[in-house]
């Protein structure tokens, strides 16, 4: 049984059925792959990509993408040391005044 493509099947029927697609699928393994730090070679091997140039355009897409995630953890844990420092700071100041 062929694969259920926008090509062989259409995207608004496949839409409106709410099947997944195959692009879609090969979307969400190429990001579990880069996730799980496959080489990029690796990645374009398992996910078939043709040419370097398509998979040169997920590629920079998940890279920013969990990069903003790791960006964001960074910058929590950060803004998390600056609140208990100032709070530290403040609970000294009140020591020394008292």
């Amino acid at each position: 049984m062929p694969a259920l493509t926008s090509k062989n099947l259409g995207r608004r029927p496949a839409r409106v059925a709410g099947l997944t697609l195959y692009h879609d699928l090969r979307r969400t393994a190429l990001t579990n792959m880069i996730e799980a730090e496959f080489s990029e070679n690796e990645a374009i091997t398992v996910s078939g990509h043709e040419t370097r140039n398509v998979f040169d355009r997920y590629h920079s897409f998940l890279v920013s993408s969990c990069r903003l995630k790791e960006l964001n953890k960074k910058m929590e844990d950060h803004l998390n040391i600056l609140e208990a420092s100032v709070q530290a700071g403040g609970a000294s100041q009140q020591k020394q005044i008292n």
